[in-house]
């Protein structure tokens, strides 16, 4: 499987498709493997891959609720996406694009933001 971060050890992968009360769903596993807690919202994106260059294939406007989910140092979490809002009509790659925030560091410095992906085949 092919996924990005900017963290060691914070990172997502993808764990099924399925079909949800609002459409098509994508389930992805966060993973912190690291010592520190790891805030991220329910903000993502889906792009996809056109001539060596990712592009956002968003249809239409779309309300995420402000929503913190909070990781444990040393944890996995589950966390579902919609897709509905997406074009997957053409086959080839795409991605879903996240972000996240680390906590502060021990000595009381700023922990920093991140963001994560992980690239999915889409058939049509």
């Amino acid at each position: 499987m092919e996924y990005y971060t900017d963290t060691e050890g914070v990172y997502i992968t993808l764990s099924e498709f399925y079909e949800g009360e609002g459409g098509r769903m994508l389930r992805v596993l966060w993973h912190n493997e690291t010592e520190r807690t790891v805030c991220f919202g329910l903000d993502y994106r889906v792009e996809y891959l056109r001539g060596g260059e990712w592009v956002n294939v968003c249809t239409e406007d779309y309300a995420i609720p402000e929503i913190a989910c909070i990781l444990d140092p040393e944890s996995t979490a589950e966390q579902s996406y919609k897709l509905k809002y997406f074009n997957l009509s053409k086959p080839g790659k795409y991605r879903i694009f996240v972000n996240y925030y680390l906590q502060e560091t021990p000595l009381g410095g700023d922990g920093g933001s991140g963001t994560a992906y992980a690239v999915f085949e889409a058939a049509s």
